[in-house]
């Protein structure tokens, strides 16, 4: 009997590691910086790590993850509060999108509001 339930505990936790999905969770914040892991919410305080500071460094970083640990891994891009102007279309693509079982997630960060603009801003602008 012992040694059946030593069988049955090993199979169950090699179901459950085989089947084990991963998880990435990547930040953007206007105060991070694309030279940085992207790994924490906000900068460290020696200033050396922290969120990235663009969408494209973001994506990337996805498509890093997804390529060396395969598709079966969740993803999420949290992006902090504040405005982000954008000059070019931000492309998203197939590779940085998951698949049904493990997908790429872009969302705020909880609690905060995010702007995501396209164009330029025209501040000087007069009636005539």
């Amino acid at each position: 009997m012992f040694y059946f339930t030593r069988i049955t505990t090993l199979c169950f936790a090699l179901f459950l590691a085989a089947n084990q999905i991963q998880a990435a969770t990547f930040y953007v914040s206007t105060s991070g910086d694309d030279s940085w892991s992207g790994q924490l919410e906000a900068p460290n305080e020696a200033a050396t790590d922290g969120p990235f500071r663009s969408l494209e460094r973001s994506v990337a970083a996805v498509k890093k993850v997804q390529r060396e640990a395969g598709t079966q891994v969740k993803t999420a891009v949290r992006i902090r509060g504040g405005r982000y102007e954008r000059k070019t279309p931000l492309v998203l693509e197939t590779v940085g999108s998951g698949n049904s079982d493990a997908g790429t997630v872009f969302e705020s960060y909880p609690g905060e509001e995010v702007v995501i603009t396209g164009g330029m801003m025209v501040d000087s602008w007069k009636k005539t």
